[in-house]
Parts: C-alpha cells; sequence; structure tokens
C-alpha cells in the first residue's frame, strides 16, 4: 500500500488468489500417489523457489508499477508452492511419532512454525526496511522487495536442501530396516518344526 498506493481492498483483493492457490494446492497434494507425497516437501520448495527467482527478475525487467499479471503469476507459483509443501511436511514430522507422544509432538510442531513465521517476518523484514532506508516510491520500494526475495531464496534453498537430506537418510534406513526383517527367520519355520516334533 505504501509502495504502489492501492488501498486496502485493492491490496486484500491482489493476494486473494495467492490464497486460491495455496488452497489448491494443500487439496491436490493428499491425493496423489504414495511416492509423489514423499517428494511433496521437496517439489513444493523448487516451486517456492522458481517464483521467488522469477519475482526477482521481472521487478528487475520490468520494475513495478502494480501487481499486474506479470508479477502476480510468479507470486502465484510461490503460493502453490507453499500449499503443496506445508501440510504433508507437518505430517512426515509428526507420523512416526507414537500415539502417546502425539498431543505433545502436535505441540512442538506448531510452536516451530510459529517460530519460524516470527523469525521470517523479523529477517525478511529487516533486510526490506534496511534496502528501502528514506526512499519512497513504486522503483525503491520494488528494488528494496527484489533483494528481500532473494533473502527468502537463500532460505527456501537451505530447507529444500535440507529437506532433501533427510528424505535420502529415511529411504536409507527404510532399506536397512528392510534388509534386516529379510534375514531375521520367519516365524512360520519354527511352528512347523514345533508341530512336526509334537506329531
Amino acid at each position: 500500500q505504501d509502495g504502489l498506493g492501492p488501498d486496502a481492498v485493492e491490496s486484500g483483493l491482489a493476494f486473494t488468489p495467492l490464497a486460491v492457490t495455496f488452497a489448491a494446492g494443500s487439496a491436490i497434494g493428499p491425493r496423489l500417489g504414495p511416492r509423489v507425497r514423499e517428494q511433496l516437501p521437496q517439489i513444493g520448495a523448487a516451486s517456492v523457489a522458481s517464483g521467488l527467482i522469477a519475482s526477482s527478475i521481472v521487478i528487475a525487467v520490468l520494475g513495478v508499477s502494480s501487481v499486474g499479471p506479470a508479477l502476480l503469476l510468479p507470486m502465484l507459483l510461490i503460493s502453490a508452492g507453499m500449499g503443496t509443501a506445508v501440510p504433508p511436511l507437518v505430517n512426515l514430522a509428526v507420523r512416526d511419532v507414537p500415539a502417546a507422544d502425539a498431543g505433545a509432538a502436535s505441540g512442538m510442531v506448531s510452536t516451530a512454525q510459529q517460530i519460524g513465521n516470527g523469525l521470517g517476518v523479523a529477517i525478511v523484514g529487516s533486510v526490506f526496511f534496511s534496502a528501502l532506508g528514506a526512499h519512497t516510491g513504486a522503483s525503491a520500494y520494488g528494488e528494496a522487495f527484489a533483494i528481500s526475495m532473494m533473502v527468502q531464496l537463500a532460505i527456501v534453498l537451505c530447507a529444500g536442501t535440507l529437506l532433501a537430506v533427510a528424505h535420502a537418510r529415511r529411504r536409507r534406513h527404510a532399506a536397512e530396516t528392510a534388509n534386516v526383517a529379510q534375514d531375521l527367520p520367519g516365524v512360520d519355520e519354527p511352528a512347523a518344526a514345533l508341530g512336526t516334533s509334537e506329531g
């Protein structure tokens, strides 16, 4: 509102499509196959990173005078990526927790989300207003916005890397567990031997 001059209603309407794509990503993701669902956090992070890069390019090349289609489309990619990544990420965080600890785990996830939101606003907001300084006008706000997006991009890339590493470790652990289970004697063999000896 300060940078481009729209009123509160116009600003809200500009961000309404982002809510729609976030909801769509959240609804579509759980309906996909198991293998795809396992990759949704990484896919979502890649989508967010692509949207941030595209938004920065649009601002650098075209400038910003309004929230038009050129800027809205990359931002839709960001919101769709967030909608794709967040719900399965929460599920991955709590699905292996014992039932007795499910409440505590859910509370920890919620607390971590709130802390992350607060830190994100503080860090990115500080970068934005530091880059903006005392400048005014759409151009100054656009440049500060692009710089703050690069900070968000760095955070998303770090998160995506951590997700990929965690996924690889989970798959390796699952494979090792399966191999150990295969090496253990089957329960049917001792039962059959016991039945033979009793006979």
